[in-house]
């Protein structure tokens, strides 16, 4: 998980030295895979390149301290550099390597939940060769609402009904729910979570995408997950762990690399970031960091999409564009798998629909009114032409789930104001159009409005301008 740590803030290469069986194989599944395969060098000898204008982190993590371990750790302790080493929170194995270490080691203790984690996990890091001081302040996170981080959806062909009372299953809706337990041996394997589609908490197992955010792994490393879940008898150490601590060390690492003989203040240095704007070069990009500086790579919250770039997208999607299904391929490509994902689609939706217009009737025979009515049927006759991606026939809030107080508002939609009385009748001028396709496209966009109803004929006295802007070579 160093390693993947590196890596995930926008470090090219990280040299590993595997020790003992399975770490060379975890070391073999890495280099494997897509991402890592040019990204992770395996060192045979133990030798790292030496330049002088590079600065050697050395990063081990112990979980036991036995024999092999203190023999690792011996290794360790010789190499040149700055030294990072994280431990599981036993109080006698911290307090025996503290001891071998001895007083040049530093340390802090993590906690995943303050880190905006979903975990029980609590990790000790120790660190050798920077200040001593570190700003703990930077390590306080708003708790993670622990049901919202489940899919709302299930997959049916995993999903059946469990017995009541089952000791593996977690429980993260409640209110005194508690973090998902650390380490994951013998964690359990299935939730209690809401369906959208029965409208009630069932019970299913976790979906791979889920395990991955319990250890803060990217959701496209999946090909990774079992054999990182089950490393070291499940107590792998949760990847934020060790990126918040990066990352809160990177004005350090910035001073030590800066030999120009310019001595800035860290406070002032740290300023004239901004820290909000630019992600990480996230694993997988070609190109590399446009800025070299390691400042500039900032850890941006945690994005779990395959898509993820290093800023925020601004391309621009067609209105007519089709659905790239291939982003909700669960399960595979394999030949077939697509006809049988759109066959469940249907019927889930249709028992959606079902579920919505008896909610609906029911309401409207205690709630009777014209009003009510009108606007119930006009709510079911847009959502029944509706599909699994689209509104074809435009939306319309449901409005008999609103609270009270909004209630009219959202049946009848917002009144609007003004500072004063609109003159009796006013028409701005529109743009003229010049290029046939824009005034066609601009043609099919007030059709769409007419045709969903969110223009209908009548009387107006006050018109606003209107002109369509080009988006892409083929779209307003």
């Amino acid at each position: 998980m160093w390693a993947l740590s590196w890596l995930q803030i926008g470090i090219l290469t990280v040299f590993c030295l595997p020790v003992g069986e399975k770490a060379e194989k975890q070391l073999l599944g890495l280099q494997k895979h897509p991402d890592f395969g040019k990204r992770i060098r395996t060192l045979i000898n133990g030798d790292v390149e030496k330049r002088k204008d590079k600065i050697t982190i050395n990063c081990i993590h112990l979980s036991d301290f036995d024999l092999f371990s203190r023999q690792a750790l011996e290794k360790f302790m010789n190499m040149e550099g700055i030294h990072f080493i994280s431990t599981p929170p036993v109080s006698i194995l911290q307090e025996q390597v503290r001891q071998h270490l001895g007083p040049s080691y530093h340390w802090h203790t993590f906690r995943h939940t303050s880190l905006g984690g979903l975990t029980g996990a609590r990790v000790g890091i120790g660190w050798s060769g920077l200040p001593k001081e570190i700003s703990t302040e930077s390590f306080k996170y708003p708790r993670r609402p622990l049901d919202r981080f489940l899919e709302p959806a299930v997959r049916l062909c995993a999903w059946r009904t469990s017995i009541d009372g089952r000791t593996d299953c977690w429980y993260p809706s409640r209110g005194d729910a508690k973090p998902y337990p650390w380490p994951f041996e013998g964690s359990p394997q299935w939730v209690d979570t809401f369906s959208v589609y029965f409208g009630k908490n069932i019970q299913r197992p976790f979906t791979t995408k889920e395990r991955c955010q319990l250890i803060d792994l990217r959701h496209d490393w999946e090909p990774l997950l079992e054999e990182i879940w089950s490393w070291d008898s499940g107590r792998v150490v949760p990847m934020r762990f060790y990126i918040e601590f990066i990352m809160s060390l990177v004005t350090k690492f910035h001073d030590l690399t800066n030999h120009k003989g310019q001595k800035k203040s860290l406070k002032d240095f740290s300023n004239k970031l901004d820290w909000g704007r630019t992600r990480a070069p996230w694993v997988g990009h070609t190109q590399e960091v446009p800025n070299s500086e390691i400042e500039c790579i900032r850890y941006f919250g945690w994005v779990w999409g395959p898509t993820d770039t290093k800023e925020v997208s601004v391309a621009c999607k067609g209105d007519d564009a089709q659905v790239d299904v291939k982003l909700w391929a669960v399960g595979g490509n394999e030949p077939g798998f697509e006809s049988a994902r759109q066959v469940l689609r249907v019927f889930l939706w249709r028992i959606w629909f079902r579920h919505l217009y008896q909610s609906s009737t029911l309401w409207l025979k205690t709630n009777y009114n014209e009003l009510n009515r009108i606007a119930v049927i006009d709510c079911l006759l847009r959502y029944g032409q509706s599909d699994w991606w689209n509104w074809s026939q435009g939306s319309r809030l449901l409005f008999w789930r609103w609270p009270p107080i909004w209630f009219e508002e959202a049946r009848d939609g917002a009144r609007g104001f003004h500072y004063s009385q609109p003159r009796p009748q006013f028409r701005f001028p529109q743009v003229p159009l010049k290029e046939e396709w824009i005034i066609e496209k601009d043609k099919e966009k007030l059709a769409k409005l007419i045709r969903r109803e969110y223009i209908t004929p009548g009387y107006c006295r006050l018109t606003v301008p209107r002109f369509p802007v080009p988006k892409g070579t083929d779209d307003i």
